[in-house]
């Protein structure tokens, strides 16, 4: 699978290189990259601190194709439901090679879709609490 990984809370945090608590995100059977999300529950809110993608062919993968850009927003609002959040922020999204306009436009679009998605009632989703 040629992906290495490292749950980074353990690592100072002058040496992460992705963030506190990293995880991969899978699309369609392949890692692609990693996320490092928090869940602000007294505010509601979860932050997607940062994406990384693997490398721009996995982000163009994993963006340009709408089943798969619906899949990544449905996995990210349903970790928001689950903390209880009811809107997400985004950091920043990285991927070598990714222009700035490219990060701007899914930054955007994904801001939309998971804020559209939890203003919705979901409640087959119990926050913890």
């Amino acid at each position: 699978w040629h992906f290495d990984y490292r749950i980074e809370c353990y690592t100072p945090e002058a040496k992460r290189k992705y963030g506190y608590f990293t995880l991969p995100i899978l699309l369609n059977g392949s890692l692609v990259g990693r996320l490092d999300a928090k869940a602000h529950r007294a505010n509601k809110v979860f932050e997607l601190k940062s994406i990384h993608f693997e490398s721009i062919a996995q982000f163009v993968e994993a963006t340009s194709n709408e089943a798969h850009l619906a899949s990544l927003v449905e996995a990210f609002a349903s970790a928001a439901r689950w903390h209880g959040a009811t809107t997400c922020t985004i950091g920043r999204i990285q991927t070598t090679g990714l222009d700035r306009e490219r990060e701007r436009l899914l930054r955007t679009r994904l801001l939309l879709d998971l804020n559209r998605l939890l203003s919705k009632s979901h409640s087959y989703c119990k926050p913890w609490t």
